[in-house]
């Protein structure tokens, strides 16, 4: 009996991924946005160059989510692109399952991947929705790319236990967020290659070298036109 009960278990457990999947039904809602009253907008825009400039033509898509292991819904219910200057507005109609249970979130709709970094998780959440209501989702920032290399002189010099590790960061996505890479070299690591960061605006170094026991760190500031390849000197013994 308990080898039948293990055996069921396992069986559940393994079958758990494929039954979900298969129980998530997909809906088209896009008619929604032609509500004629009670509408409810969602508005932000989608920037480049450090937030100071919009990003045009980028294709955004708004969902309603309604899930459980046992399956659910998901939901479309508007499409947008922003305009010139960035923007992109949603104005859809809620419907009844909406206002009860549920969440809402934005997608915002991968760039050419060889111009911009895309984001990581590219849904935007949204607060519970109401009907004839107004939002703001804030910016979102999508960096164009460049690319770094790092070179570390006096590697030839470092003993057991000895590193430096290169961290980066940048923003990117929603206002605020932040975009994080690692990089670390101990006295046999090959040269690096370079490394994809955000061009155009503010690149974040930080060095930490351990030598001979004590750590020591250095902070640095990189600005790269986009599409450019630069590389970063770094002397373990100075």
């Amino acid at each position: 009996m308990k080898t039948i009960k293990y055996l069921l278990t396992v069986f559940v457990i393994s079958s758990a991924p494929f039954l979900y999947s298969n129980c998530v039904v997909q809906e088209n809602d896009l008619i929604s946005q032609q509500c004629p009253i009670r509408c409810t907008t969602v508005q932000g825009r989608v920037t480049t160059d450090g937030r100071s400039r919009g990003l045009s033509d980028v294709h955004l898509e708004l969902f309603w989510e309604n899930r459980s292991i046992l399956g659910g819904v998901i939901r479309k219910k508007a499409q947008a692109v922003t305009d010139a200057q960035g923007y992109y507005r949603f104005k859809f109609l809620l419907r009844e399952d909406e206002l009860i249970d549920g969440w809402h979130h934005v997608t915002v709709m991968p760039m050419d991947p060889t111009v911009f970094i895309n984001l990581l998780h590219s849904e935007i959440p949204l607060p519970s929705l109401q009907r004839d209501t107004f939002h703001e989702t804030g910016l979102v920032v999508l960096p164009k790319k460049s690319f770094v290399r790092f070179n570390l002189a006096g590697q030839s010099s470092m003993n057991d236990g000895d590193y430096v590790r290169f961290s980066i960061g940048y923003q990117l996505g929603q206002d605020g967020d932040m975009s994080y890479k690692h990089q670390q070299f101990t006295k046999n690591t090959p040269p690096g290659d370079f490394l994809p960061i955000a061009g155009n605006q503010p690149t974040y170094v930080w060095i930490q070298r351990k030598k001979n026991g004590v750590v020591s760190e250095k902070r640095d500031t990189l600005l790269i036109r986009a599409r450019a390849r630069t590389d970063y000197h770094f002397d373990f013994n100075n």
